[in-house]
């Protein structure tokens, strides 16, 4: 979660000042996008790995 916030306010701040290397708004909603994607594999892959481990203590 702390990266997809970070990217947010990366991605705001830029479009606001201009600065933290983006070259458009393109590359920064890309980056964002990809985050989010990133975030929600990784509850996915937390989730079935609880899964995994609550049936091997079964």
């Amino acid at each position: 979660m702390g990266t997809v916030i970070l990217s947010l306010i990366m991605t705001i701040g830029g479009g606001m000042t201009g600065k933290f290397g983006y070259k458009g708004a393109d590359e920064a909603v890309v980056q964002v996008a990809i985050m989010i994607l990133v975030g929600m594999y990784s509850i996915y892959a937390a989730k079935t790995l609880e899964y995994n481990s609550d049936r091997k203590l079964e």
